[in-house]
């Protein structure tokens, strides 16, 4: 089974803008990732909402899914005991629902890598305080 790349909003932001700070560093990851990459609703919501308000920024996001390189293979009602349980667990950190998809999707999806600009995916645990795997900037 291939690994399954799950893509967090700092990533998504670094590759859409070149003015990031990870801008080289996602550009130069993602020739060596295989498409699609796994992310959620919440994921691409916040990064609508975070990019640069210029149409052309918007519109690569927009065409990302478009094109088939984001997949979201996770469902939210289904999954919302587990979600608030993952949210009150780690209450003391600042948990976005987005980081709580992501982490349920992680423990669900056999060979995930969550790759991320955010270090608190390296805090938080899968089930049975399994570490997940994450690509994070040097």
């Amino acid at each position: 089974m291939a690994q399954t790349i799950i893509v967090d909003t700092g990533v998504l932001l670094a590759l859409l803008s070149a003015r990031d700070q990870h801008h080289k560093w996602a550009v130069e990851k993602a020739s060596g990732l295989a498409l699609p990459w796994a992310t959620c609703e919440a994921v691409l919501s916040e990064t609508y909402h975070r990019i640069s308000p210029s149409p052309n920024a918007r519109a690569g996001l927009l065409a990302m899914v478009r094109r088939g390189a984001l997949c979201f293979p996770f469902a939210l009602p289904p999954a919302l005991g587990d979600l608030a349980g993952f949210l009150e667990k780690y209450a003391d950190l600042p948990t976005s629902l987005a980081d709580a998809n992501l982490v349920l999707m992680a423990d669900r999806i056999p060979k995930a890598l969550i790759w991320t600009t955010d270090s608190d995916f390296t805090v938080y645990r899968l089930g049975g305080s399994r570490s997940l795997r994450v690509l994070l900037p040097d």
